[in-house]
């Protein structure tokens, strides 16, 4: 891990921890991260049109899973980076990347969500 990757984790970090007791920071960090669910479920979509992905995939769900690993990886890498070298991460996202292309399995094909690869609004339906 580069030392601005480990400058950029550490800060990431450090706002999420605000965040917890902060509900300004807390409401900007739910907008950012739905923004990039969005964005991602619309990747996602768009990969699936094209084929790319398999057919049973949810992009909303595939995008949650993508969004996880990435944030999972940021403190992994940040906490043990020795271990979870980029190498690693590299490889954990081409693994991920390629459960989408599985005809057996398609992301989120299981989850009991709908057949149309809409989800709900996180920050709208957020009590």
């Amino acid at each position: 891990m580069s030392q601005i990757t480990v400058h950029e984790a550490s800060i990431a970090m450090s706002f999420w921890q605000r965040a917890i007791h902060d509900e300004d920071l807390a409401r900007t960090s739910r907008r950012v991260i739905a923004e990039w669910r969005e964005s991602l479920t619309r990747f996602f979509d768009v990969a699936g049109e094209r084929g790319e992905t398999a057919e049973k995939t949810h992009s909303g769900v595939a995008a949650d899973h993508l969004l996880a690993i990435l944030f999972g990886m940021h403190v992994t890498g940040l906490l043990d980076s020795i271990e979870i070298t980029t190498q690693r991460q590299v490889s954990l996202l081409d693994a991920f990347l390629a459960t989408l292309k599985s005809t057996r399995s398609g992301v989120g094909a299981d989850v009991g969500v709908p057949a149309d690869r809409k989800r709900p609004d996180p920050v709208a339906d957020r009590p």
